[in-house]
């Protein structure tokens, strides 16, 4: 009876899905966000800069790691004690000592098998946990994840390990932005080699939302990517992307729950998904080559205005609410800001960055282009000597010297006035 329920409540659920938003979605998990994978848009948040713990989330950032020390081809030794590290209730790729096997296998190994003997392997040949570790902590700063902190690489429960959903989105932006780590990310299933110790290794992806050989009932149509993660210390949890359209979304669920058989970490992301693509439209931000702004020029020869144009074409989405209001009145709900330190210095060649433009949308940033210069700008000599010699003189200590200079001479012209009309005084009283 009990399953006939879950069963009920999932269906519903599910149904509840394909329905279209007038706002977002309510949801169970502490943490989401919900983003443009091609763009910076954040769609919608709810608690995006919280520390979690990033349980099998922990595994990105060492499968980012390992990639980035030996990338995809190299070939590992797996070391002989790694059974010291890892016990029989882990998952994992049952590696053997000794085992030759390429860095692309383990990384499969970690995210779609989510082997913690894979992740510990390429600690140990790396050279230790802990340094191993701190190579994740160095990276993760490289990519901007300030409020995250690795001390293991499997995942393991740690007090001291932590992540927000802000800062995986960051990760996961890494991967898609290299075709070779998302393609780690995208595969529903995969055959590894096999080793001099062991035969093929097949895995399916953990990620549900695009899984084809368990938990079929989670299955979105326009998942692409991603992965999944479950634990007491982490709670209910998935990254996935999604492409429908023009749109592609990212959607991050940190600690959601497990009720009546459902995983609602899923169901969370499938709403937010179809929040994204139901409820909003794409609108283009500015076209490649598009004159964006005018500015100010110095120490040029010529023109004292330069136009800055769009480096490339970006995009954006809007609620599709704010487009039957506004319609193509965009410039009233989204806002532009210029970055651009004026005026700008001759010379400038054409296609140097100068600036950029910043697009914000519902008090978020939408995207930003860099502003590029249409044309040369050739140096005037007449404007650049001008131009120094104003700035000289502008100097603080130059006005400091010039003004006690002049303090000076004001001062020895007023004493020689004075010694002068006493010499005068002296003379007439003599002739008196």
């Amino acid at each position: 009876m009990k399953k006939i329920i879950s069963v009920l409540c999932l269906l519903m659920l599910l149904a509840g899905t394909i329905s279209v938003h007038a706002s977002a979605p309510g949801t169970k998990a502490t943490s989401v966000i919900l983003a443009t994978l091609n763009g910076q848009q954040i769609v919608y948040s709810k608690n995006p800069d919280k520390q979690l713990a990033p349980a099998e989330f922990t595994k990105l950032m060492t499968a980012y790691t390992t990639y980035k020390i030996y990338g995809k081809d190299a070939v590992i030794t797996v070391p002989d004690n790694l059974s010291e590290y890892v016990n029989y209730m882990e998952t994992r790729m049952n590696l053997k000592g000794g085992e030759e096997i390429t860095t692309a296998s383990l990384i499969y190994g970690m995210l779609m098998g989510q082997a913690n003997d894979a992740a510990i392997a390429v600690a140990l040949y790396y050279g230790g946990i802990d340094e191993f570790a701190g190579r994740m902590n160095d990276y993760a700063k490289e990519l901007g994840m300030g409020n995250s902190a690795f001390t293991n690489p499997t995942g393991n429960s740690d007090s001291s390990q932590y992540t927000t959903a802000s800062d995986m989105l960051r990760l996961y932006r890494a991967f898609y932005a290299n075709k070779d780590l998302y393609a780690f990310l995208s595969q529903k299933n995969v055959t590894l080699p096999a080793t001099n110790k062991t035969q093929q290794r097949t895995y399916w992806t953990k990620n549900h939302l695009m899984s084809r050989f368990i938990y079929l009932e989670y299955m979105y149509d326009y998942a692409d990517a991603g992965l999944s993660s479950s634990s007491s210390h982490g709670g209910y949890s998935v990254i996935s992307s999604a492409s429908k359209g023009t749109k592609e979304l990212v959607c991050i669920v940190m600690d959601s729950a497990y009720e009546n058989g459902v995983n609602y970490s899923m169901i969370d992301a499938q709403e937010m998904f179809n929040y994204g693509f139901d409820d909003f439209s794409t609108v283009t931000l500015a076209k490649q080559g598009e004159l964006l702004y005018e500015v100010k020029l110095k120490n040029q020869k010529g023109k004292s205005t330069l136009l800055l144009n769009a480096e490339k074409t970006i995009k954006g989405i809007v609620l599709d609410t704010d487009m039957e209001e506004h319609g193509s009145k965009l410039n009233e709900i989204i806002q532009k800001e210029v970055l651009v330190e004026e005026p700008v210095k001759a010379p400038v060649k054409k296609g140097d960055v100068v600036g950029k433009m910043v697009y914000k949308y519902q008090g978020n940033i939408m995207g930003e282009v860099n502003l590029i210069a249409e044309t040369d700008v050739k140096r005037g000599l007449f404007r650049t000597v001008a131009s120094g010699i104003k700035w000289f003189f502008n100097l603080k200590a130059v006005k400091i010297t010039l003004i006690l200079i002049i303090s000076l001479i004001a001062a020895f012209y007023a004493l020689v006035i004075n010694n002068a009309k006493k010499n005068k005084s002296k003379r007439r009283k003599k002739r008196r």
